[in-house]
């Protein structure tokens, strides 16, 4: 959970991040999200009406520091959506070429199937990786330009291959 703790502070600097036990009185789970994709996951709204939760249960002990920890999950979320569209990439990559090689030797009617082909598919395009994943080591998890440019770039990679794919 995160609550604005510091009311004398502005912006981030009033958030902190609680770890709030399970069996907590006043918490309770809304609906389950419908989601695109990642049906591996369940994500709902969590409620708090009336709920006490002790200082001790701030991350790292230290009020302020909850909205600084979010954005360095997310980053690290971020890197993770990268790797795997470059994976669904690859996957996809390799599928096609398959694909080609045994359409190579496949005939309908009187010709080989890619005599049958109006249009150049051509190569896929190449998936450049950058180095967020080793940024954000070094900067103890803060790779937000880096992780966004990742998986932004990664993902309208992948895209652009299922279409090609297809």
């Amino acid at each position: 959970m995160m609550a604005r703790t510091e009311l004398d502070k502005p912006g981030a600097d009033a958030i902190s991040t609680f770890l709030v036990p399970r069996d907590t009185p006043g918490p309770t789970i809304g609906k389950k999200d419908h989601k695109m994709g990642q049906h591996g996951t369940t994500t709902s709204d969590l409620i708090f009406e009336n709920v006490r939760v002790p200082a001790s249960a701030i991350i790292g002990l230290t009020p302020g520091r909850g909205f600084r920890l979010a954005m360095r999950v997310l980053d690290r979320g971020r890197i993770h959506i990268a790797a795997l569209a470059t994976g669904a990439c690859k996957r996809l990559i390799a599928e096609m070429v398959n694909s080609c090689a045994r359409a190579q030797t496949v005939r309908q009617t009187d010709r080989r199937i890619p005599a049958h082909s109006g249009d150049d598919r051509g190569q896929p395009d190449r998936i450049s990786r950058r180095p967020s994943a080793r940024r954000a080591d070094d900067r103890n998890g803060a790779a937000r330009t880096e992780a966004s440019a990742a998986k932004y770039f990664a993902t309208e990679a992948v895209g652009r291959v299922v279409d090609r794919a297809v």
